[in-house]
């Protein structure tokens, strides 16, 4: 789901290991695009590696950015790169973040995540039409919800998160039916999307009880705590 890239000013030639660098540019840096560009092409091992770089450029990386994105959507560090723009104060990066969540792309999950890191509250409605929608993937729901969180409808997103805390067990079956949330023993990853939302949001006592392969027992006060600070704020 989503991750972090690191870029080292290299590109990778594929030719026996070899390396060679981006051309520099007359301050000896690397052109934003070309330190882009090795984002986009990074396998998720390398990620970590080549996300300082791109965020070093601040706002420039955007344009390079979005251009590979729109171009090459499928590319190894796509999502990496995705993550980049929910970290970016220009507010060019969020049409297209918007759009990925409407067209329900492979990089909807990135991009839901990225809207809420951006806290883009012109974007809350997107959010809901996806929490909202059976027929999107569980994980981009997910995503979707905690999303909307951060952009300001918590009460939105309480009975989706709520029924992802109990799927999978027999106190989360009316829920989940009720939301259209298909069966399936396991739920973790979209667990530890809203376990990172709760860090995020400053509820370490409610996240340090969140055990993502808990049995159902121990999930269901875990869920009506979650319900409870949702529809409060």
């Amino acid at each position: 789901m989503n991750a972090a890239a690191r870029g080292a000013g290299l590109l990778l030639l594929g030719l026996g290991g070899c390396h060679v660098a981006p051309a520099a540019r007359e301050d000896g840096n690397p052109p934003a695009a070309a330190v882009c560009r090795l984002l986009l092409d990074a396998p998720p091992a390398a990620w970590t590696e080549r996300l300082p770089a791109v965020h070093a450029l601040g706002t420039a990386a955007v344009p390079p950015l979005l251009a590979l994105l729109e171009a090459e959507p499928g590319a190894p560090g796509a999502p990496a790169a995705v993550a980049v723009l929910g970290r970016s104060a220009d507010p060019a990066v969020v049409p297209y973040l918007v759009g990925q969540v409407q067209e329900r792309t492979p990089l909807a999950v990135e991009a839901a995540l990225a809207l809420g890191e951006l806290r883009v509250a012109a974007a809350a409605e997107v959010l809901q039409d996806c929490v909202a929608d059976p027929a999107a993937e569980p994980t981009l729901r997910t995503a979707a919800a905690c999303a909307l969180v951060r952009c300001g409808r918590p009460a939105a997103a309480a009975a989706l998160l709520e029924a992802v805390v109990l799927a999978g067990t027999p106190a989360g079956q009316a829920s989940s039916r009720a939301l259209g949330l298909p069966v399936r023993s396991r739920w973790a990853l979209e667990r530890y999307l809203i376990e990172r939302l709760l860090v995020q949001e400053g509820q370490a006592d409610l996240a340090a009880a969140f055990d993502t392969d808990a049995p159902w027992s121990d999930l269901e006060p875990v869920a009506a705590r979650l319900g409870a600070w949702l529809r409060r704020r």
